[in-house]
């Protein structure tokens, strides 16, 4: 029989094109369902996420109301808020939130703060406090015992750590401006080796050029401690966004900020609340000028 019209050739060849076209709709609608599924399962959690976000708004406002907007946090409790608004479960701070319609929250006249458990498995937060609100992530559903994970506020780090620190004049082998921004708080001298230390002389000084433009929030000297802690005194700290001179009088006309700090302690606190990038730590004295650590707390914009 001629091989070209042979019907048995015929039916395999044809049958074997619909096993190979089967095969590629297989394969295509099992892509689809690849990508589908997690697509699917996106959507469900921030469908999950938004109901535990609304009711974390819902505590949100009702803290709000309760507290004379904010005037009296600590009325915010969780008895408090249930009375106003039933339609959400309010626990108080020692208890984890076990669902989207669970709040924690902990209220005190300083601050007041509320979280819930999404249905995904992801706890939030919101936060209110004289400086406003804050909100995100954390670890931890209790309200009295959450860890922020994710925040929309600036996360504060000692900035001083990345800083370049010079002094003048280094009166020991060990005891260079380095010391100052090492972590390392101990004020021993010669048993911790871990403090900066001038030599003597009038007006001596500290500068940290910090490693880029930042907002400060406060900044901590850290006194010698093993002796001569007196000689701290008269300090002056000075913040600004270009560098200043050596020489104080100077240095004062060019200082955005100048604080005084009678004496040293361990530690002694500036409040600064301002951007800068240079800070410059003098005594106003003839004297020798020694830290443990300076830490410059803030973050950079």
């Amino acid at each position: 029989m001629d091989r070209e019209h042979d019907p048995s050739r015929a039916l395999r060849r044809e049958a074997g094109f619909a096993l190979s076209e089967l095969m590629v709709v297989v394969l295509i609608v099992a892509i689809l369902i690849g990508i589908a599924v997690p697509l699917l399962s996106s959507a469900r959690e921030r469908a999950q996420d938004r109901a535990a976000e609304s009711s974390l708004r819902t505590a949100e406002m009702t803290a709000l109301v309760v507290s004379d907007q904010g005037a009296r946090l600590d009325r915010a409790d969780a008895t408090a808020l249930a009375v106003a608004e039933p339609g959400v479960e309010f626990v108080d701070a020692a208890t984890a939130s076990t669902g989207p319609s669970v709040v924690s929250v902990a209220a005190a006249t300083d601050g007041w703060t509320a979280t819930v458990l999404s249905d995904s498995g992801t706890c939030f937060f919101v936060v209110l406090d004289a400086a406003g609100s804050d909100r995100g992530e954390a670890s931890g559903c209790a309200a009295g015992g959450y860890t922020p994970v994710t925040s929309t506020r600036p996360i504060v780090v000692n900035l001083a750590l990345t800083s370049v620190p010079t002094q003048s004049g280094q009166h020991y082998p060990t005891s260079g401006p380095e010391k100052a921004i090492d972590g390392n708080t101990n004020g021993d001298l010669f048993t911790n080796r871990s403090v900066s230390h001038t030599q003597f002389m009038w007006r001596p000084w500290m500068n940290f050029e910090l490693a880029a433009p930042s907002y400060i929030e406060s900044i901590a000297l850290w006194n010698r401690t093993d002796c001569c802690s007196t000689r701290a005194s008269n300090v002056v700290v000075l913040v600004d966004d270009a560098p200043m001179s050596d020489d104080l009088a100077t240095a004062r006309t060019q200082a955005a900020l100048q604080f005084t700090v009678a004496q040293v302690g361990t530690p002694s606190t500036v409040a600064v609340g301002a951007e800068g990038r240079y800070v410059k730590v003098f005594i106003d004295n003839q004297a020798w000028l020694h830290l443990a650590e300076v830490e410059i707390f803030g973050y950079v914009e």
